[in-house]
């Protein structure tokens, strides 16, 4: 059982060990309501609670890594359900495995975190290597050994419903048409039609006038840093280091300020820049030469939440917020002109795409040809051998649309800012000879289907089995809290 784990061990991604595998109560059409006066659970999963103070706990740790500061934006996108949802998965795997006799002893989870490579130093178990990555995610190690515990169980319960499974030649060859297939495509760029667009100074100047509360230059912000490593924070010492980190990270929980920070832990090497998002410096052309990843910490802090950890490229980084500088109207010079004329163009660019997707969704045929001598564009092509093929025009999501469609089908794709109208002209497969090696990669391929087929019929075995009930007074009251 262990050298069977240890080889799927490698494959389980640390930064995401608490992924819901079984994600059926997305929309929660399972289980009643109640109203019940357990004021302090959430949800019921048969005899099961989910408490108050275990969703507040995880709804503010999902929030911080994910670098969330508009909490109303994500409560109005559901954030609080998908966090509560993960809550409900984990209490589920945990009741299944009580009841099945599934675990996982606190020896084997040993053996396994220390096999993780990312703990390893010259393949030997690293506890400083630990530590940092558990300070770096804002982990403890009782909660990190908790979740991998239980993405071990997760791992026992699938492979026990997916093991020894079989493909067949029937579904072996629809597998293996669909990695033959070759097409060739006819496309037009329909950015061209806006290419020789001109305005004149009176349709600019009106566009400007119409749209000054829009035209705004960008927002900047003042922040103040530290520079934390082995020297200034640890003596030299990197346990010393990594304990003070934690210390630090428990401060800012704690919403201590930077000032406090600094002199409790004696740093004065204090740094500050005023840049915008695209890090370049305040009056100037210049660029702050900061990590890309420091800036995008700066602009999630807040007047909440304005001081904050980060860190990049093997050093930690102590950031607090000053002062932001709000966007001011831009002024009608000739910078802001060429903004505008781009702005009009993408506009009558946008009209035109949505009257030409109109055009094909309303005559449900082939308008490829018309519309190619309607706006004058220049016809070209491309022969795809494989839809797994690197293309320098389109990204591997677009060809996989592309695939995706039949014989003279018209097909809208946009990549980068740039738009084009697809046809599909040429359809083959490939005559190679299947070798033992692809073969075995499409029985692998068939038997990742048939697992997948199963594991959503074992959804909605859990479905039935475990009835889920949504507190919803209790949600409401704390959401309106936060």
């Amino acid at each position: 059982m262990e050298n069977k784990f240890a080889k799927a061990s490698k494959n389980i991604l640390i930064k995401v060990l608490v992924i819901i595998i079984i994600a059926v109560f997305a929309l929660w059409g399972i289980g009643d309501l109640f109203s019940s006066g357990k004021n302090n659970v959430v949800a019921e999963i048969g005899n099961e609670n989910i408490y108050t103070q275990d969703f507040n706990q995880e709804l503010r740790n999902e929030l911080r890594n994910q670098n969330i500061s508009n909490i109303q934006e994500a409560i109005k996108n559901n954030f609080h359900y998908q966090v509560l949802n993960k809550l409900v998965s984990s209490k589920i795997i945990e009741i299944y495995s009580r009841e099945n006799n599934i675990f996982v002893s606190e020896k084997t989870l040993a053996n396994f975190i220390k096999q993780i490579p990312e703990f390893q130093t010259n393949k030997e178990f690293s506890r400083i290597k630990y530590e940092k990555y558990l300070l770096e995610n804002g982990l403890t190690a009782n909660t990190f050994e908790q979740n991998f515990k239980q993405s071990l169980l997760k791992k026992i319960i699938i492979d026990s419903f997916t093991g020894g499974l079989k493909s067949t030649s029937y579904h072996e060859n629809v597998v293996h048409k669909y990695v033959t297939k070759e097409i060739g495509i006819q496309y037009l760029e329909l950015n061209q039609i806006i290419k020789n667009i001109n305005f004149t100074e009176l349709e600019i100047k009106t566009y400007y006038d119409e749209n000054k509360s829009n035209l705004l230059s960008d927002e900047y912000r003042e922040f103040e840093f530290l520079v934390l490593d082995v020297n200034n924070l640890g003596e030299g010492n990197n346990d010393l280091f990594f304990k003070k980190i934690s210390e630090i990270e428990n401060n800012i929980l704690e919403n201590k300020n930077f000032l406090e920070i600094a002199e409790k832990y004696n740093l004065n090497n204090k740094n500050a820049f005023t840049i915008n998002k695209s890090g370049y410096l305040i009056n100037s052309e210049k660029s702050a030469d900061l990590d890309q990843k420091i800036i995008e910490k700066l602009f999630n802090l807040n007047d909440n939440f304005k001081t904050d950890l980060v860190e990049t490229k093997g050093k930690f980084y102590l950031l607090t917020l000053k002062k932001i500088i709000p966007p001011k109207s831009l002024l009608l010079n000739e910078k802001t002109k060429k903004f505008i004329i781009n702005d009009m163009k993408l506009k009558k660019l946008s009209e035109k795409i949505k009257s030409i997707n109109n055009e094909i969704k309303e005559a449900k045929k082939d308008l490829f040809e018309e519309i190619q001598k309607k706006e004058n564009l220049t016809l070209k092509e491309i022969f795809f051998k494989s839809r797994f093929e690197a293309n320098k025009l389109f990204s591997q999501s677009n060809i996989q649309q592309i695939f995706q469609k039949k014989l003279n089908e018209n097909l809208l794709l946009e990549t980068n800012g740039e738009f084009y109208l697809v046809k599909v002209n040429k359809e083959s497969y490939s005559a190679d000879t299947i070798s033992a090696e692809k073969k075995q990669l499409y029985e692998k391929q068939v038997i990742s289907d048939f697992s997948n087929q199963i594991l959503f019929l074992f959804d909605k075995i859990l479905n039935e089995k475990y009835k889920v009930k949504i507190n919803e007074k209790v949600l409401n009251r704390i959401i309106s809290s936060i």
